[in-house]
């Protein structure tokens, strides 16, 4: 990403330099120099775009909770559940949804600005449930 960027990019204008894959989003707060899983090279101006489809088998209101140092996005369905969007340090926002059984699109966006931290958590509580790390395993 340019040096100075402030906000979220359009990943649909971007060309991929890279594919990244993971079964959860767990990287708490911490030093930049001890790097961003799965990126070697860089440190700051970066972008990424996770996406996958989860099948919910338990219907009802799940609330997500989404920490990032900088800007992220939390998108069900094609619907914005959180918009942590900006140049930040670490920060959380909590968003909830409706879920239906059913194969549900999620997409998580995330962009690394200027070095100091970097953190990209996703947390969820499903209907009745406790919060946790949100995780496909």
């Amino acid at each position: 990403l340019p040096k100075n960027t402030q906000r979220l990019p359009n990943f649909d204008e971007l060309e991929p330099v890279g594919t990244i894959y993971t079964s959860k989003l767990d990287i708490a707060p911490r030093q930049f120099d001890q790097g961003f899983p799965g990126i070697s090279d860089r440190y700051e101006w970066f972008g990424i775009r996770y996406t996958t489809t989860v099948y919910i088998d338990i219907p009802g209101k799940y609330r997500f909770r989404l920490n990032s140092d900088d800007g992220s996005k939390l998108i069900i369905d094609g619907k914005t559940v959180i918009d942590n969007d900006g140049q930040h340090a670490p920060l959380e926002k909590r968003g909830e949804i409706v879920l239906e059984e059913g194969v549900h699109e999620f997409v998580i966006e995330y962009f690394q600005g200027p070095r100091y931290q970097i953190a990209l958590q996703l947390f969820v509580t499903p209907p009745g449930g406790e919060e946790e790390i949100f995780a496909l395993e």
